[in-house]
């Protein structure tokens, strides 16, 4: 018998690889918010080296900037 990649488990061929959250509201329109934890001190002084002319810290990627707030 062939060994499955991924999470293993005790049925053949299945494979666990991602979890589906279902969100349902009454009405319309949905609002859904996402929860965010800040980041570490230590976390923006490293990744977001650059400051702009307002003093907000950041990241240059190609064609884009990543503010730490």
């Amino acid at each position: 018998m062939r060994s499955v990649s991924g999470f293993k488990s005790k049925a053949a061929n299945w494979i666990r690889d991602h979890d589906t959250l279902l969100y349902y509201v009454k009405g319309s329109p949905a609002t859904f918010h996402k929860q965010l934890l800040p980041y570490r001190d230590e976390y923006i002084r490293k990744m977001f080296t650059k400051v702009d002319e307002d003093g907000r810290r950041y990241r240059q990627r190609p064609n884009r900037r990543y503010y730490a707030d």
